[in-house]
């Protein structure tokens, strides 16, 4: 009897002591949203928060480069992203930020999109995939 009291002690303190580490999702957005105007608005900066080579694909990939999937951009051949005008009725954004991954798709016409992977580690966000135009359906 004296053993169900001390386990059941030790569940109930257990439980109260632990903390909630869940990541507050509003607070990642904000500081996803933060980086993100930063790193389109700084060229240098955009540069040191890309993990080169980087994996995705190029515009309007073949079935082989898919297939294969082993395409990776290199820093002397990246073209610096400007902001997307996401205000305007020409796009559609879809962006999920869960936890320290952001994914990012911006349709530009229908079925016509890029796709963008972000990922925070050491409290620094960085891209770490990059999928130029291609072809895909946009999620409901």
């Amino acid at each position: 009897m004296l053993k169900k009291y001390c386990f059941l002690a030790f569940f109930v303190l257990s439980f109260f002591s632990c903390k909630n580490t869940t990541p507050d999702i509003d607070s990642n957005t904000t500081d996803f949203d933060n980086f993100y105007k930063k790193f389109h608005r700084d060229s240098v900066y955009q540069i040191e928060h890309i993990r080169f080579p980087l994996p995705g694909f190029p515009s309007f990939a073949d079935s082989m480069t898919i297939v294969r999937n082993d395409f990776y951009w290199q820093k002397e051949d990246w073209s610096i992203q400007n902001e997307i005008d996401l205000e305007s009725s020409e796009y559609k954004r879809e962006l999920n930020v869960l936890g320290n991954l952001a994914i990012e798709r911006v349709f530009l016409q229908e079925g016509v999109f890029i796709e963008r992977r972000f990922l925070k580690t050491n409290d620094e966000w960085a891209l770490i995939y990059y999928s130029d135009l291609n072809f895909g359906e946009q999620r409901e």
